[in-house]
C-alpha cells in the first residue's frame, strides 16, 4: 500500500468520525494510543547502518552464474562462448605483456603463455603472481637448473616482472610453447623441434602446473621424437588432448586424465592437426581435409568427413554440429553428415588457422574478411539463414567472441591508426566501442566472471614482444532510486513496494525485495518490471532506468515490516537501499 493510499484511508476515517458520535471518537483514539504503546515507531535506517543487514541478507545464490575461459577458443565445448560482460565496460588496468595467445581466466587469476613461459596475474590488479619459464635454461644440461638464468631475469625484469616470483626450469632441450588450457591445473605442450645439447631430437611435452604455486604437477612426453604440438590443446572432462605432427610421422591425437595419466592415441591421416574442439563428449579433430569425430573418454572413432570443398579451418563445435570454413564454404556437419553450406560469405582465418566464427545458443556469428569493403558481420541461425548484418569499416583484428546477448568484435581501422572492439547487442546494434591505439599485429579477445581481456599481438619476440594486455570490466554497483517509502498499512491488504533500478553498465540481472515481520528471518520476493516488452529492450532491462516492483502479503494488526531492495547487475555487482519499514493497524472496519 503507498503513500496515496495510506492518505486516503486517513481521510475516510476523519470523514466516519463526526457522524459516528463522540464515544465513537474516544475508542478510536484509545485503540491508536494503545497501538502505538505496543509498537515502535519505525524509522528508515541509513545505507552507512546496512552492514549489518546486508550480511544477514544472503545474495550469493542469487548472483549470476560467471564462467572462467579455459583454452583458446573458450570454455569446454570450444565454442568461442564467452562469459557475460558489461554494455559499457570501464578500463580497469593495461600493461605490456609477452604472449601469443588468449588470455586464460578464472576468478581470481588469469593466465598467459608466451613462447618461452607460462604466468599467472592477479585478475584484479595485474600484478604478477607467479612465472614459470620452461626455456630459460634449455640449452643446460638435461635435468640442469642453471644456464641462461640471469639473462632471461633481465629480459623479465625489462617487461617490470618481479623476477623473484618467476621459476627457471629446464625441460631437457631447446623448447617453445604452443598449446595452453586451463582445468584442475594450467596446460601448456610444447614444440621441439631443435636437438638438445647431445644432438638428439625429443619428442614434445605436456606439462601440468598448480594453479596456485606455479610449480611443475606432471609432465608427458607425446608424439615422436623431432615432432611438434599442433592444432590446440583442449580440456574438458577430466581430459587433457594435445596432438602431434609434423616429422616424418602422421600426426596423432593424445588424451591424458588431469592426474597425467595417458587415456588413449590415435593416428590421423595427415602430418599436421590444425585443430580441435569439444562437443557433447566427442573432440573433433581437423587436418587439411578430414574432419574426425573420437570418443573423448575412450578415443574410438565415430565417424569422419572427406571435405568436397579444399582445405579446412579449425572447427567451431556447437553441442553436437560443427562448423567448418572450407574452400569459400562455411560448412555445418552433424554425424559426419553435411546439413547445409553457405557459399560467398568470405570469412577468413587467423594464424592459427581459427576462423572468424563464434556460436551462441541460437546463431552462429561469421565475419566475412574476403571482398568488396566495407565488411560484415553475418549472425546466421542454424539452419543457415543469413537474418541480420553488421556493416564495419576496417579489417578483422581477430576471431569475435560471443558473451551472452552480446557480440565482441576486434577490427583494426588503419588510416585512423586504431584498434576498435565493437559491442554489439544481439550482433547487430552497437551498444559500445572500446578505442585502443593499433600497434599492428592482431587481436584476441576473450571474456570470464564480467572481464573482457584484450590483448594486442605484435609477433612472436619471445619475452620482450611489445604486446600489450588491456583489461574492461564492470565495478560499480547498481543504482537505487524511488523506493517506496510506505510507513503504515492495514491489516488484510498488501503493500506493494516500487523502486527505480538501473545500471548503465551491466543492466539488471535481477532485482529482490527483502522482508521480515517483527525482526524475525528475512523473506524473499522477486522484483519484476512493471513494463514488460514483446522483446528484451536493447541492453537488457535496467539498461536504461526501469521501475521494479513487488508485493508484501497481508500481515497481521500489531506487526512490524522491514524491507529491502536489493538489485544484482549481470556482471555481479550488487546494491542494497536502506532498509525502511511499517507498521500494520487494524482493519478500517474494527477502528470505526
Amino acid at each position: 500500500m503507498g503513500r496515496k493510499g495510506t492518505l486516503l484511508s486517513f481521510l475516510l476515517i476523519f470523514l466516519v468520525i463526526p457522524i459516528s458520535g463522540c464515544a465513537n471518537q474516544e475508542i478510536g483514539k484509545s485503540n491508536e494510543e494503545k497501538l502505538k504503546e505496543t509498537i515502535p515507531t519505525p524509522q528508515p535506517r541509513p545505507p552507512s547502518e546496512e552492514l549489518g543487514v546486508a550480511n544477514e541478507l544472503n545474495v550469493s545464490p542469487y548472483l549470476p552464474k560467471l564462467s572462467s575461459w579455459k583454452l583458446i577458443k573458450g570454455k569446454a565445448d570450444s565454442s568461442l562462448h564467452g562469459c557475460v560482460v558489461p554494455r559499457v565496460p570501464k578500463l580497469l588496468y593495461q600493461r605490456n605483456v609477452s604472449v601469443i595467445s588468449t588470455v586464460l581466466a578464472e576468478k581470481d587469476r588469469i593466465y598467459l603463455v608466451d613462447i618461452g613461459g607460462i604466468y599467472a596475474l592477479n585478475a584484479t590488479t595485474g600484478e604478477l603472481v607467479w612465472g614459470l619459464d620452461v626455456s630459460a635454461v634449455a640449452k643446460a644440461p638435461m635435468g640442469g637448473e642453471e644456464g641462461y638464468v640471469d639473462l632471461e631475469q633481465n629480459k623479465r625484469a625489462q617487461q617490470g616482472w618481479d623476477v623473484d616470483r618467476w621459476r627457471f626450469i629446464t625441460l631437457g632441450t631447446e623448447v617453445s610453447l604452443f598449446g595452453s588450457g586451463v582445468g584442475r591445473y594450467a596446460y601448456i605442450a610444447t614444440k621441439a623441434t631443435q636437438p638438445d645439447v647431445l644432438g638428439s631430437y625429443q619428442a614434445p611435452v605436456i606439462v601440468a602446473v598448480d594453479k596456485h604455486s606455479g610449480e611443475i604437477v606432471w609432465k608427458k612426453n607425446f608424439g615422436s621424437a623431432g615432432q611438434s604440438t599442433t592444432g590446440n590443446l583442449v580440456v574438458s572432462e577430466n581430459t587433457v588432448c594435445v596432438a602431434s605432427g609434423h616429422g616424418v610421422e602422421n600426426a596423432a591425437v593424445y588424451c591424458f586424465t588431469e592426474d597425467g595419466e595417458q587415456k588413449w592415441s590415435q593416428k590421423v591421416d595427415d602430418r599436421a592437426i590444425l585443430g580441435m574442439a569439444v562437443g557433447r563428449d566427442t573432440l573433433y579433430v581437423v587436418t587439411q581435409k578430414t574432419l574426425y569425430a573420437f570418443d573423448l573418454e575412450n578415443g574410438n572413432l565415430q565417424w569422419s568427413y572427406l571435405s568436397k570443398y579444399g582445405g579446412m579451418s579449425a572447427p567451431l563445435a556447437k553441442d553436437d554440429t560443427v562448423f567448418i570454413y572450407a574452400g569459400g564454404e562455411l560448412v555445418a556437419i552433424k554425424n559426419g553428415e553435411e546439413l547445409w553450406k553457405v557459399a560467398g560469405l568470405g570469412i577468413g582465418s587467423d594464424i592459427y588457422d581459427n576462423p572468424y566464427m563464434a556460436a551462441s545458443d541460437n546463431f552462429l556469428y561469421a565475419v566475412r574478411n574476403v571482398g568488396e569493403r566495407p565488411l560484415n558481420l553475418y549472425t546466421i541461425d542454424f539452419r543457415g539463414n543469413i537474418v541480420n548484418e553488421f556493416t564495419f569499416k576496417g579489417e578483422p583484428a581477430g576471431s569475435p567472441v560471443v558473451a551472452g546477448n552480446l557480440v565482441l568484435l576486434p577490427v583494426r581501422v588503419e588510416e585512423k591508426g586504431e584498434c576498435v572492439v565493437h559491442i554489439l547487442w544481439r550482433g547487430n546494434t552497437e551498444l559500445y566501442s572500446i578505442t585502443l591505439p593499433d600497434i599492428g599485429g592482431y587481436v584476441k579477445l576473450s571474456s570470464a566472471h564480467g572481464r573482457i581481456h584484450v590483448v594486442q599481438i605484435t609477433g612472436y619476440g619471445g619475452q620482450l614482444a611489445q604486446n600489450v594486455l588491456t583489461v574492461y570490466g564492470d565495478d560499480e554497483t547498481p543504482i537505487i532510486e524511488n523506493v517506496s517509502d510506505v510507513s503504515q498499512a492495514h491489516a488484510g491488504e498488501n503493500v506493494k513496494v516500487s523502486a527505480d533500478l538501473e545500471d548503465s553498465r551491466s543492466a539488471i540481472y535481477r532485482a529482490l525485495l527483502f522482508y521480515r515481520i517483527n525482526s524475525s528471518l528475512w523473506h524473499i520476493l522477486e522484483m519484476n518490471p512493471e513494463r514488460r516488452y514483446v522483446i528484451e529492450p536493447i541492453g537488457g532491462y535496467g539498461f536504461s532506468k526501469e521501475p521494479f516492483s513487488a508485493v508484501i502479503p497481508v500481515q497481521p494488526a500489531g506487526s512490524v515490516v522491514e524491507y529491502s531492495v536489493v538489485t544484482i547487475d549481470n556482471v555481479g555487482n550488487y546494491a542494497f537501499s536502506e532498509v525502511r519499514s511499517y507498521v500494520v493497524l487494524q482493519p478500517e472496519a474494527q477502528r470505526k
